[in-house]
């Protein structure tokens, strides 16, 4: 799996994964911890 952080900011991120799926996550930092907030996700068509 590929894991690439595509921007950060002091209390949000938004990173992309790759696998069988590609997922664009969007993060927010709550309590000092990082949560998933937002899952936008597709199958992986490699051509």
């Amino acid at each position: 799996m590929e894991v690439e952080i595509l921007d950060i900011s002091n209390n949000i991120a938004s990173v992309v994964t790759k696998s069988e799926y590609i997922d664009y996550l969007h993060l927010a930092k709550v309590n000092d911890e990082w949560v998933i907030v937002n899952v936008l996700w597709d199958f992986n068509r490699k051509e």
